[in-house]
């Protein structure tokens, strides 16, 4: 059996609703207890979210896909000078 390879590349609109299931995968329970939404409607709140998150030069997110899914995310900050 081959494993499949992972990717890392930089953020892309296409991947906001993968990357929303994800964020709700990962820390769902911290927002579920403030808000009354299920899994989907948080997932849904992230995607949109995303959206609207403006371009800043300090920071990036990163996504790491296998077999054409998003399967982790992660933002990147620093200082500006």
């Amino acid at each position: 059996m081959t494993a499949a390879s992972i990717t890392i590349e930089p953020m892309q609109a296409k991947y906001n609703p993968q990357v929303g299931r994800l964020l709700v995968q990962g820390f769902g329970g911290k927002f579920q207890c403030l808000t009354n939404m299920n899994d989907g409607e948080l997932a849904l709140f992230f995607e949109k979210l995303l959206d609207h998150f403006p371009a800043d030069p300090a920071s990036q997110r990163m996504v790491a896909r296998q077999d054409g899914e998003a399967i982790g995310t992660i933002s990147i900050k620093w200082k500006s000078e």
